[in-house]
């Protein structure tokens, strides 16, 4: 009886985890922050592409993940009318399944920052197994890949080069 189970459990959660049934979109009422800015850690090359995103986060204890908005525009585009036409854009976003963005996925280890005691706390734990999803429509995902990265450096890169498709 605990065999089958930990079987089924065992495929629920593969399911879940590996593109099967993911939905990231409909938990946006409880993700624990949101914010607009750039993906840090980069060298100054990529700073202009790296900038004008959308963030969200959720330290869900089962599956906790990151989510990177890119609003649908050109990166100059983006630039030229950023502030405030993207946060705006963003605001709206959970009533209509952010629809003017395209959203990847980074599931990785991280604890909630605002449960630590250490102010100087940070939420990810390397190395770290990082499985990637692309957001279809709605919140139908695809799985990418899955990546393992030893730094919070190259974790960035990994996120770069997967929202530019490098």
């Amino acid at each position: 009886m605990k065999v089958w189970i930990f079987i089924a459990f065992s495929l629920i959660f593969t399911n879940y985890v590996f593109g099967q049934n993911v939905s990231f979109i409909k938990d946006c009422g409880k993700w624990n922050g949101t914010s607009f800015g750039s993906l840090q850690g980069l060298d100054r090359k990529r700073k202009d592409s790296a900038s004008n995103l959308c963030f969200a986060a959720y330290y869900k204890p089962t599956v906790p993940y990151e989510i990177i908005f890119v609003y649908k525009a050109s990166v100059e585009e983006r630039k030229t009318h950023g502030y405030p036409l993207i946060p705006k854009a963003f605001d709206k976003g959970c009533s209509n399944l952010y629809a003017d963005f395209n959203c990847f996925a980074f599931v990785l280890k991280m604890k909630d920052p605002s449960l630590q005691d250490d102010p100087n706390f940070n939420a990810y734990s390397f190395p770290s197994l990082v499985k990637i999803y692309k957001r279809i429509t709605g919140d139908e995902w695809s799985f990418l890949q899955q990546v393992t990265v030893k730094s919070y450096s190259e974790y960035r890169k990994l996120q770069f080069s997967t929202i530019y498709g490098l």
